[in-house]
């Protein structure tokens, strides 16, 4: 009995000791390939301006009701109605305390894009691509922030409608531009330009913008996470 007993301890210790061994290899393949990874800073933020409560059909409503986007927003496994989506803190900030001045509550919600992470071959030899079609994406959307601010301070149908086509045309380009090398962003850029001549058929409001810009921005969280660890 005591022979089986120490042959089985015997085992034991040597899978004990081989399955040690595979994760210090594993650990080592790992960092060995970590330092092979590409790294570039894309300084990048959202805050999007949201209803706390889980009532979503009743959120949504509200949110519409007062001119906001209405955009189901997921962010940390739980679902959220947008009212708007800002580049600075101190936007959305603004946005909310206006808001809550009416006896609605808000909270703003960060998301964050810090750095970008190359890890195939194929993704370092079209990292330049990658990171200046996020930059044009990015300043894209911060011209369609600034339409949103101009046509709510009166500009005229005919010169909103001008310059959302212009912002189109622009994404039509880089839609054609990395159709093969970046095919999730080419992907975005006909969406969102689509969206927006929907948006030029009717009368052009800052809430239907709003929803735009809310779509664009999440669908581009989603394009950075595709670089992400």
């Amino acid at each position: 009995m005591s022979t089986v007993f120490s042959f089985f301890k015997r085992r034991a210790k040597t899978l004990l000791s081989l399955t040690a061994y595979a994760i210090v290899v594993s650990f080592c393949l790992y960092a060995y390939s970590f330092t092979r990874i590409e790294k570039r800073a894309l300084a990048t933020r959202f805050y999007y301006l949201v209803s706390p409560s889980t009532h979503l059909e009743v959120s949504t409503h509200q949110a519409t009701l007062s001119g906001g986007a209405g955009y189901l927003l997921t962010h940390g496994g739980r679902e959220y109605v947008a009212f708007a989506v800002y580049f600075a803190e101190q936007d959305g900030v603004k946005a909310q305390t206006a808001l809550e001045k009416n006896g609605q509550q808000a909270c703003l919600l960060e998301k964050p894009i810090t750095t970008l992470y190359f890890k195939t071959e194929d993704e370092k030899r079209n990292v330049d691509a990658y990171v200046s079609a996020l930059n044009s994406n990015y300043s894209c959307m911060q011209l369609l922030y600034a339409e949103i601010t101009r046509l709510e301070q009166g500009a005229t149908q005919e010169s909103s409608k001008r310059i959302l086509l212009e912002i189109g045309r622009v994404l039509d380009v880089l839609t054609t531009a990395y159709k093969n090398v970046f095919k999730s962003y080419s992907s975005v850029c006909a969406q969102v330009s689509k969206g927006l001549q929907d948006v030029c058929t009717k009368t052009i409001y800052a809430q239907d913008l709003r929803y735009v810009l809310c779509n664009w921005s999440d669908l581009h969280v989603k394009l950075c996470a595709e670089f992400s660890l």
